[in-house]
């Protein structure tokens, strides 16, 4: 039930007005104890609904036409306005439309982990050998010399492929597969510390090549770990994206 201030008296419509407004001030009575109007509380200041409500509720103890206890259940002139139902139904189905979005979104981000997708290592190191327009010849290397060089425990990797620069350049392509996400992490670590080795190697022999080095493409998803170090980390993740299934 909405409030029709022009149908209560004088005094209870400014000390109603005083209450929604937030002031304490008592309407000036003239000759024969009449309340005198006053254009502040004649012409109130609007404000969103949720302001009476913050302001009102921090006067509890107070007697006010608004929040008088006795009058539980009746429609306050005050607070009327504030709890109608359309307004209640407009914040729930607001509320509810922002939760259906955030449960269709978080599905979408735990895919991006890459959890369940597939990728054919030997496939993938050499597309990206082919594509990829290196400076350096990359030839691939044996097995034990990819755990020599990377030091990674044979238990955690299920398929690896590697290729190296002839020694020109830092370029180099690296593919892992690892037997479970939580080798996949430790197979990550050896990756970054491959690239601090080559940094300090590189770092007196052909700094030209430390830029390479300082931004290197690494992807982890799910259980693989793909570094590339090349000038083209762009072209690296377009051509990743199409193998990746």
């Amino acid at each position: 039930m909405m409030c029709r201030l022009d149908r209560l008296d004088l005094e209870s419509k400014y000390s109603c007005l005083n209450y929604r407004n937030g002031f304490k001030k008592v309407p000036r009575r003239g000759a024969g104890g009449m309340a005198k109007p006053s254009p502040r509380f004649m012409f109130p200041r609007l404000k969103p609904p949720w302001f009476n409500l913050g302001r009102l509720a921090g006067r509890t103890g107070e007697a006010s036409p608004c929040l008088n206890p006795e009058r539980t259940g009746e429609a306050s002139p005050c607070l009327a306005p504030c709890f109608t139902p359309g307004l209640l139904h407009k914040y729930s189905v607001m509320l509810l439309l922002m939760l259906f979005m955030a449960i269709m979104v978080l599905p979408g981000c735990s895919n991006q982990s890459g959890d369940d997708v597939t990728l054919n290592v030997n496939e993938c190191a050499d597309g990206l050998q082919e594509t990829i327009a290196f400076q350096d010849t990359l030839t691939a290397i044996s097995d034990q010399m990819i755990t020599t060089i990377y030091r990674i425990s044979a238990e955690d990797v299920a398929q690896q492929q590697v290729y190296v620069s002839t020694g020109a350049t830092a370029e180099e392509i690296a593919v892992f597969e690892a037997v479970d996400t939580d080798a996949a992490q430790r197979i990550e670590t050896a990756v970054w510390q491959r690239v601090a080795d080559q940094k300090a190697g590189f770092e007196d022999y052909l700094p030209a090549e430390l830029p390479k080095l300082a931004d290197p493409f690494v992807l982890v998803k799910g259980k693989y770990v793909i570094l590339c170090v090349s000038d083209h980390n762009e072209e690296v993740k377009t051509e990743l994206d199409k193998l990746f299934k």
